[in-house]
C-alpha cells in the first residue's frame, strides 16, 4: 500500500509537471505569435514609408481606416454574405459528393478504376483553366460554387476512398469471422474512422477552395462578392480598399481553417 501511495504521487506530480510545461510553452508561442504579427505591420509601415506614396502602397493605418468605412455600409456585409454562401454551399456539396464518390470506388475495384481517373484529373488541373472555362460556360453567379465544388470534392473523395480502404484492411478478418452487416461497419468501424481523415481533407480543400472562390469572383465579375470589389479597387487603383478586401478573406479563411481544426480534435477524442 505504502508503494502504492509513493507511486500514485509520483504519477500526479509528473502529470502536474507536464501541465506547467505545455502552459509555459503556449504563452511562449502567444508571445512569439504576437511579436510575429507586431514583425508584419511594421515591415508594412515601412514599406509604406520607402515607396511615399500611399496612393500605390498605403499605410497600415490608412488601410485599417478604410476596412471601418467599408465595414459601416449594408453593401460590405451583402458581399461578405454572397462570397460566404458560395463557399459553405460549394463546401457542403463538396462533403457530400465527395464521401459517396469515394465510398463507391472504395467498395468496388472497378467502380474505383473509373472514379480515380476523374479524381486525379481535377487535382492535376490547374485553377486558373477551370476558372477561364467555367467563365465561358456558366453564368457569372455560378462560377465560384462550381470553382469550389471542383477544388474540394477530388480531395474529399481520395481521403475517403484511400481511409475505407485502410480500415477495411485492418479490420477485415474481424468483419469477416463475426459477418457484420454493412449497417454496422458503415455506424461503429468506418464512419469513426474516417472522420479525421475527412476533417482533415475538408480542412485542406477549404483553404484552397476559398482563394478559388475570390479569384472565380474576380474574373467572373458577378454582381456581389468579396472577389468583384477587389476586381473594382484594381480598376480603380484603390489600394487601400483592396488591401481591406484582402485583410477581409485572410479572416475569413483563418476563422474557417481553426473551425474545421477544432472539429477534427474533437472527432480524433470522439473516435
Amino acid at each position: 500500500m505504502q508503494k502504492a501511495s509513493i507511486f500514485d504521487a509520483s504519477d500526479t506530480s509528473l502529470r502536474h509537471k507536464n501541465k506547467e510545461t505545455m502552459k509555459l510553452g503556449n504563452k511562449n508561442n502567444a508571445i512569439f505569435n504576437v511579436l510575429g504579427v507586431v514583425s508584419i505591420i511594421t515591415a508594412w509601415q515601412l514599406s509604406a514609408q520607402f515607396t511615399g506614396n500611399t496612393d500605390i502602397f498605403p499605410s497600415p493605418l490608412k488601410s485599417f481606416v478604410t476596412l471601418i468605412e467599408l465595414s459601416l455600409t449594408e453593401k460590405f456585409w451583402i458581399h461578405i454574405g454572397t462570397t460566404l454562401f458560395r463557399g459553405i454551399l460549394g463546401g457542403i456539396v463538396s462533403l457530400i459528393l465527395g464521401f459517396l464518390l469515394g465510398l463507391l470506388s472504395s467498395i468496388n475495384s472497378s467502380v474505383r478504376g473509373f472514379i480515380m481517373p476523374w479524381v486525379v484529373l481535377l487535382r492535376s488541373i490547374p485553377v486558373i483553366s477551370v476558372i477561364l472555362l467555367a467563365i465561358i460556360w456558366l453564368a457569372p453567379g455560378f462560377v465560384p460554387f462550381f470553382i469550389m465544388l471542383i477544388t474540394v470534392t477530388p480531395i474529399i473523395t481520395e481521403e475517403v476512398s484511400e481511409g475505407i480502404i485502410d480500415i477495411n484492411g485492418r479490420y477485415r478478418e474481424m468483419i469477416s469471422i463475426y459477418k457484420v452487416k454493412l449497417q454496422k461497419q458503415l455506424q461503429h468501424v468506418i464512419i469513426p474512422g474516417l472522420l479525421p481523415r475527412i476533417a482533415s481533407g475538408f480542412s485542406l480543400g477549404m483553404g484552397y477552395g476559398w482563394r478559388a472562390v475570390v479569384v472565380g469572383e474576380v474574373l467572373s465579375r458577378p454582381q456581389w462578392g468579396i472577389g468583384d470589389r477587389m476586381a473594382q479597387s484594381q480598376n480603380y487603383f484603390n489600394a487601400d480598399e483592396l488591401i481591406a478586401w484582402t485583410v477581409v478573406l485572410i479572416v475569413i479563411s483563418y476563422f474557417f481553417d481553426k473551425l474545421i481544426d477544432r472539429i477534427s480534435k474533437r472527432l480524433i477524442k470522439w473516435q
